[in-house]
């Protein structure tokens, strides 16, 4: 992973200091509680609410003080923010177990493409906006703090697009559009389970509001493909059941809904906990404790950017010649093409 060792050792420094200090402060914390990260979010907030209705002991980790208001009355908060690791550790005390639902969704801007910094092996200085910061180092800190504090279980949403190949058409355009975030969920998630905690990483279809099922039947897998949907709500009850589940140790799920309704659904057979215990086998990291290939997504986009503008290139080309009234040859639009590939693979080497 691409984390800058010097700030990893002044954060595992500050981590157990954080720990020592949270410790003395907040001795009334102890028990079992869930850690939900990014719990003011949209599947965060499902989670919260469902937790409660459980009476679960529960602690929201909270960056945004004016996404208070979205939390029901009487939420334990924590102040902190997963690029800063004190913080986390002191949200840690007195937690068995964290639900990671958090994650940003930022657009590339196109200034990130004409300067090549969309490929750079490290994005630290593209602003705490940039998937870098949530998905890789964020996950760095959260395990971090999980260590020191004593939590034992982290459950981690990523996306289902995350470990397709390179070239898939849905994660070439979600890499695209969204800074590449795919790279950094593959990276956070190998941070998982190389970590030595437990853990459960779901990859989820296309999120919806919907709360009702249909009679659509639930699908834990590794085999999923785009575009399955899922609701946030039971996407959510995922998550919960994972905490606790025996067979959701040290696995990697796809989740999704079936695109059609069952002919005889049947809700009992159709449990979490059931699907959990059936896709078990094929779902577990195995061997324990490796991580996995990360798809080279950076030359991926790269690949598709420069034939794009390549293609635009010679449309330019092709434009001007008609303006002054030039018939070019198809070789012009050729060389128009090469010589777009040639600048960016030339412009971008130095971060690919």
């Amino acid at each position: 992973a691409s984390f800058d060792k010097t700030h990893q050792r002044t954060a595992m420094s500050g981590l157990v200091a954080a720990a020592l200090i949270a410790l003395a402060a907040l001795p009334a914390a102890a028990g079992n509680r869930v850690l939900v990260v990014g719990g003011t979010g949209k599947v965060g907030l499902h989670v919260v609410s469902q937790l409660r209705a459980q009476g679960v002991a529960h602690r929201v980790l909270v960056r945004d003080p004016e996404k208070v208001p979205l939390l029901p009355t009487g939420t334990e908060i924590a102040f902190g923010d997963l690029a800063k690791p004190w913080t986390i550790t002191t949200a840690m005390v007195g937690v068995t177990a964290c639900i990671a639902v958090s994650g940003t969704s930022r657009l590339t801007p196109l200034r990130d493409v004409l300067t090549g910094r969309l490929f750079a092996a490290s994005p630290a200085g593209n602003g705490e906006a940039h998937p870098y910061w949530s998905n890789e180092v964020g996950m760095k800190n959260l395990v971090d703090a999980a260590k020191v504090s004593g939590c034992r279980k982290i459950v981690r949403i990523t996306g289902l697009s995350v470990g397709s190949p390179a070239f898939s058409p849905v994660a070439l355009l979600f890499n695209t559009l969204l800074s590449i975030s795919g790279r950094y969920h593959a990276a956070g998630e190998n941070i998982l389970r190389t970590s030595g905690l437990d853990y459960t990483i779901l990859r989820p279809g296309g999120l919806s509001d919907e709360t009702a099922r249909g009679g659509r039947g639930r699908l834990l897998g590794t085999e999923l493909k785009p575009p399955a949907r899922i609701g946030r709500a039971d996407l959510a009850s995922l998550c919960i059941e994972c905490v606790t589940h025996p067979s959701a140790s040290r696995a990697t799920f796809e989740c999704a809904w079936s695109e059609e309704p069952l002919p005889t659904p049947d809700p009992e057979l159709d449990a979490w906990s059931l699907q959990i215990a059936a896709a078990a086998p094929s779902c577990r990291d195995t061997p324990a404790g490796v991580a996995r290939p990360v798809p080279n997504y950076r030359f991926a986009v790269g690949a598709f950017l420069s034939l794009f503008f390549g293609a635009l290139s010679a449309t330019i080309v092709k434009a001007a010649g008609g303006l002054f009234g030039l018939r070019l040859q198809p070789l012009w639009a050729a060389y128009a093409v090469a010589s777009s590939l040639a600048f960016n693979f030339v412009r971008t080497a130095k971060y690919m």
